[in-house]
């Protein structure tokens, strides 16, 4: 892959720190105020409602925070949306809609720290 091309990867993706737990993970931009990640290892601790910081990777000053709207066990992906009418610098403009029944992809790490990606499907979303 071109560096040009991870370049551009780099500004759809976040790091990611619950409040109140030191642990920290990954997430992927899906939309202009949706973000989406695995649900499992630094994110299992949240639930509906939970409060995240999220960090730019291609620009770790640029900190928000974003709550989460939907964790999905059983597919392994949480969604969270940046708080009042922030929306994300840069996000894939091919989205496909906020509507239920919608595939995403989350990101997140293995527990043996190894990038994993993971497919789920939109089941609710409070707008």
């Amino acid at each position: 892959m071109k560096p040009d091309v991870l370049k551009q990867l780099e500004k759809y993706v976040y790091t990611t720190k619950p409040f109140n737990s030191e642990n920290e993970g990954f997430a992927i931009v899906v939309k202009k105020n949706f973000i989406a990640a695995n649900r499992n290892l630094a994110h299992q601790v949240l639930n509906k409602g939970s409060k995240v910081h999220l960090r730019s990777v291609a620009c770790p000053r640029a900190v928000t925070d974003v709550t989460v709207k939907a964790a999905q066990e059983i597919q392994n992906i949480i969604m969270m949306k940046l708080n009042d009418e922030e929306q994300f610098p840069d996000y894939p403009r091919e989205s496909y809609g906020d509507y239920e029944g919608r595939k995403v992809i989350s990101v997140g790490l293995s527990e043996n720290n190894e990038i994993q990606f993971e497919e789920g499907v939109i089941e609710d979303y409070e707008i």
